[in-house]
């Protein structure tokens, strides 16, 4: 069995210490390197204690790929709290659903993406404007506090909360604790939480790496959205837990993914055929020059 952190705390910390600079997520235009995405999540982990979240708060995250998401998931693991991502594709009675049944009491949202508006969607879910300060107190999501639209905020709110209290959460956060609960598609069936702890989680990447080969020195192409098991686990954790690079896109236009993958030479690629048939089938296929990619 492959050793390390138990935690998802001492992943971040060892590999903010360890790689420093060396880039963690490159999707599209946005960059963040192990040091940043360590520091950025220390001031949110501390915004969230400000807000009174620690461990065991459900923590809900609506954010598409990208450095906000992956910021919010380690302030929220390293703390304790128990991460839940939400699809980004989710309607007006998915976001009920999951928030009731996820026990979701702060929700990290982006305002919108693509065609969805997520300020109106979730106004209607809750009966009334979330993004008020406020406590939040509806019938309709009854466990839901807060909904934050703006994490830099809520990272510069937590100034006041000290490195000791910060270092303290993580301390009491074990390798037996739930880390995450991730929902299924629901293309067969009402989606169902899956409940992950820190411990389970971190040691499967690991032996999966093992397995695949996935080092430090790889780039790993992986366009799987990180609020489904596939890309939360074997794209982003398996990356971290690795001190590798995950290379991502939310192009619409597989010319902008292709670009993309032959400015940053990845050496492997994993995912599901649906994310990735649109490149096979763009015109300019045959042209690329994708031999970085080993496997």
């Amino acid at each position: 069995m492959a050793e390390g952190p138990a935690t998802l705390a001492g992943v971040i910390r060892a590999q903010a210490e360890a790689r420093g600079d060396h880039p963690l997520l490159v999707c599209d235009g946005d960059r963040l390197s192990y040091e940043e995405a360590e520091r950025r999540s220390a001031e949110l982990a501390r915004g969230l204690i400000a807000l009174g979240a620690g461990k065991g708060t459900h923590v809900g995250i609506l954010q598409p790929n990208g450095s906000d998401f992956v910021i919010g998931m380690l302030a929220a693991g390293r703390i304790g709290a128990v991460v839940v991502p939400f699809t980004t594709f989710a309607t007006v009675r998915e976001l009920r659903d999951q928030l009731v049944d996820g026990d979701v009491a702060i929700l990290l949202s982006a305002k919108a993406y693509r065609s969805h508006d997520y300020v109106a969607r979730l106004a209607e879910v809750a009966g009334g404007d979330v993004s008020t300060s406020e406590r939040l107190m509806r019938p309709a999501v009854p466990q839901l506090r807060h909904v934050i639209f703006d994490l830099e905020h809520l990272g510069r709110s937590g100034a006041a909360i000290g490195e000791g209290l910060l270092q303290a959460s993580e301390a009491d956060v074990v390798f037996a604790d739930t880390l995450a609960i991730i929902y299924t598609s629901g293309s067969t069936s009402a989606p169902k939480g899956a409940v992950h702890t820190h411990g389970a989680l971190l040691t499967h990447q690991r032996n999966l790496n093992a397995v695949r080969g996935l080092t430090p020195d790889e780039r790993l192409f992986c366009n799987s959205p990180f609020f489904w098991v596939g890309g939360f686990g074997f794209g982003l954790l398996a990356t971290l837990v690795a001190g590798a690079t995950l290379i991502c896109s939310n192009a619409v236009d597989a010319a902008d993914t292709l670009d993309l993958l032959e400015a940053q030479r990845p050496t492997m690629t994993n995912g599901f055929v649906a994310a990735v048939a649109p490149l096979a089938r763009h015109p300019s296929f045959a042209d690329r020059d994708l031999s970085s990619m080993r496997r």
